[in-house]
């Protein structure tokens, strides 16, 4: 798949995943009960293909509470804390997409990785 319709496609994927516009105000979260499962992927990137609007998608990335450009940077805006996203789909499949945005556990680059260290004085 050419960058391009990659791109596209993420943007696309945001507008399906978060509700508008009401969710400018507070984006939707997947339900605790969603688990990651290959069926779930696929019926999403389904959706996205379908029913995906890139301009409400670029819109629900760049909105200060869904705070992706908080760490994300795309285009030289944005972040610094995760990973640039400019060019995510020549290094990323589009299922990885989805798992990325509503599984952002599953996979982590170890140079992303955070990490909570107590010493012993506190």
């Amino acid at each position: 798949m050419k960058h391009r319709t990659m791109k596209t496609l993420l943007v696309a994927l945001l507008a399906t995943v978060t509700v508008l516009p009401s969710a400018l105000a507070e984006p939707a979260a997947m339900p605790a009960a969603a688990e990651w499962s290959q069926e779930l992927v696929a019926e999403i990137l389904t959706d996205a293909r379908a029913n995906g609007d890139p301009r409400r998608g670029a819109g629900v990335f760049s909105v200060a509470t869904s705070a992706c450009t908080s760490c994300h940077k795309v285009a030289g805006q944005g972040g610094i804390v995760g990973p640039e996203l400019t060019t995510v789909a020549k290094c990323l499949t589009p299922e990885e997409i989805v798992e990325s945005l509503l599984w952002p556990d599953r996979l982590v680059k170890p140079e992303y990785r955070a990490f909570s260290i107590t010493t012993t004085d506190g």
